[in-house]
């Protein structure tokens, strides 16, 4: 029998199984700073939406949306409850021609409480240059008026 031939496998082993370790937490470490950074850009750039109420129950960040073909962008929109009873899978429903891939999270809103949302958008770059009037409501609240608000592609 060879002992040293043994021991030479499990110290080879050991090594292997450590710069693995090293190599992945390396790659984790980088992946989580580039997800942090690109979210820390879009929400930093975007001003907060007003307080919503009861008669006014969703607010947006902003009416008017200035933006590039082929450009991405964010709006922060908060949607208030005011029913007695919790809503499930609320969320902004945005109506616009001049965006695509509209990306939210849905979220259970308490009875009389508000939910923040950032919602993100791209304007395909074969969109014309001009202005889009677009409209959000507020699913499973019940009646909500929705509100306006405007996409200016430059």
């Amino acid at each position: 029998m060879n002992k040293k031939g043994s021991m030479e496998l499990s110290v080879n082993s050991i090594v292997i199984l450590v710069i693995a370790i090293v190599m992945l937490g390396l790659i984790l470490g980088f992946v989580k700073s580039k997800f942090s950074d690109v979210g820390k850009g879009l929400d930093s750039k975007e001003p907060d939406a007003p307080q919503p109420s009861a008669s006014e129950p969703l607010t947006l960040s902003r009416t008017e949306l200035l933006v590039s073909p082929g450009d991405t962008g964010a709006l922060k929109i908060r949607i208030f409850n005011p029913s007695v009873s919790p809503t499930v899978g609320t969320y902004p429903n945005i109506t616009c021609t001049a965006m695509s891939n509209v990306l939210y999270t849905a979220r259970d809103l308490k009875a009389a409480t508000e939910g923040n949302y950032i919602v993100s958008f791209a304007i395909p770059s074969s969109k014309a240059k001009s202005s889009y009037l677009c409209q959000v409501n507020a699913s499973n609240i019940g009646e909500v008026n929705p509100v306006d608000f405007v996409v200016k592609v430059q």
